[in-house]
């Protein structure tokens, strides 16, 4: 079970809760060379395994430093020693298609349900909306009930099934039956772009909306201001 380091307190603290003694503590911080010990950032999650039988203080020690990144710290004769560990990433495809009838991010909740975990869900409404079509499509206003989608996206997922959502390699939207695909390209002169189904880039001269959509909340014809946090027409 992981513990964390709130706001104001320590690495060494952390460790002296979960149960080694001050000393012991000091030891494994110091033998964490990749760590500063004064710029521990808050919610750094810290495991302390219990000890050996027979041995009075814990023996090792995790450190979450990312979501993929773990650092150990174990106790020996000698002291401790520290391990770097990396979790390997698995990427493939994964399609979505469904109908839009309240909004885009209920629509690819309903049609990944048990296909993504929410926060990927999540990732994929905001990469449609604020990498493939800002220059093109206002989520907010120009949906309407019946209109579809379709998205090919990268997906990246951990052995303890954490999933990452990369690029969107391809997406359909069909509005009211004007449908605008977007292809993602990339080569050795250019980062990567998207480009409709005659070939021209889905980038405009000027955005199509002014405000990221991950800033406003759509209702068909509505926004929801993120300051007011009123529902505004």
């Amino acid at each position: 079970k992981f513990d964390s380091v709130a706001r104001g307190t320590t690495l060494v603290a952390v460790l002296e809760r979960s149960g080694l003694s001050d000393t012991a503590a000091g030891h494994a911080v110091q033998a964490a060379t990749s760590l500063n010990p004064r710029r521990i950032p808050t919610g750094l999650p810290v495991a302390v395994l219990n000890a050996s039988p027979g041995d009075s203080q814990p023996t090792q020690i995790v450190v979450q430093l990312a979501v993929d990144h773990f650092l150990h710290l174990v106790r020996g004769d000698s002291g401790w020693t520290e391990h770097d560990e990396r979790l390997p990433w698995t990427t493939d495809t994964v399609a979505i298609a469904g109908t839009i009838h309240s909004n885009l991010y209920q629509a690819v909740y309903d049609a990944a349900d048990s296909t993504l975990p929410r926060d990927a869900q999540t990732a994929i409404v905001l990469k449609l909306a604020d990498d493939v079509y800002e220059y093109r499509v206002d989520m907010s206003r120009d949906l309407q009930d019946g209109d579809k989608f379709r998205v090919l996206a990268e997906r990246s997922r951990l052995s303890n099934g954490t999933v990452r959502i990369g690029d969107i390699v391809a997406a359909q939207l069909d509005l009211s039956g004007t449908e605008i695909d977007a292809v993602h390209y990339t080569n050795d002169k250019l980062a990567g772009d998207y480009f409709d189904q005659q070939g021209r880039s889905l980038k405009a001269a000027f955005l199509r909306v002014p405000l990221q959509f991950k800033y406003i909340s759509s209702g068909f014809g509505n926004r929801f201001h993120p300051i007011l946090k009123l529902w505004r027409d």
